[in-house]
């Protein structure tokens, strides 16, 4: 199945008659998870430091030195009334990865660090989490010029030629989600889907 905005996400879980567990790693203030929880029916798990975090974490809409409880409190309040099936975890993924079983959830959903290294890590961690039939996915898989080929044709990258610096009329911060994920899907033999936004999302079948 092709999903067109990551707020279809949902339909993508039903379709593939995923209905028991899944974890979203980055949360922010809850909004995408409300979204999920609207149109799916499963037990959600939020995975998220809300806490102050250090300049290794650049994100210019995501700035917790202005306190991360207020965002913690925005998640409660976003989530309210799914109380009996969304769960919010409070600490870093490589701290909280090995909570879950290997092949325990029907999926995950990869927001957190986007820088390259980052997303490297939380593959890693959080593939063998995630059953066969499951979708592995995650967030900001950047489209230039509305394709992901656009990506390595840019040629602004970052010093380790794996991130880049990316604008949207402020700065955002380093992102190299697509390297990661496109490196992993071709180790492993996966094709890369994705959603049509600039920020788009990624997904698998495992």
């Amino acid at each position: 199945m092709k999903i067109h905005h990551r707020n279809q996400i949902g339909e993508l879980l039903n379709f593939y008659n995923l209905h028991g567990k899944g974890v979203e790693i980055g949360t922010w203030k809850g909004d995408f998870a409300k979204i999920i929880l609207d149109s799916w029916d499963g037990t959600l798990y939020m995975v998220d430091p809300w806490k102050d975090l250090d300049d290794d974490y650049n994100h210019g809409l995501t700035d917790f030195k202005s306190g991360g409880n207020v965002y913690f409190n925005a998640t409660m309040n976003s989530i309210d009334g799914y109380e009996n099936r969304a769960f919010m975890l409070r600490g870093l993924s490589n701290q909280l990865y090995d909570l879950f079983k290997d092949e325990s959830l029907d999926f995950i959903y990869i927001d957190g660090n986007h820088k390259y290294d980052y997303v490297v890590e939380d593959i890693n961690l959080w593939y063998p989490k995630v059953k066969r039939g499951g979708l592995v996915m995650g967030h900001d898989y950047l489209l230039f010029n509305g394709t992901k080929e656009g990506w390595y044709l840019d040629p602004h990258f970052a010093d380790n030629k794996k991130d880049k610096h990316i604008w949207d009329n402020i700065y955002i911060g380093e992102f190299g989600v697509n390297p990661a994920v496109d490196e992993f899907c071709e180790k492993h033999g996966y094709e890369v889907n994705h959603t049509d936004e600039w920020f788009s999302s990624w997904y698998f079948v495992k």
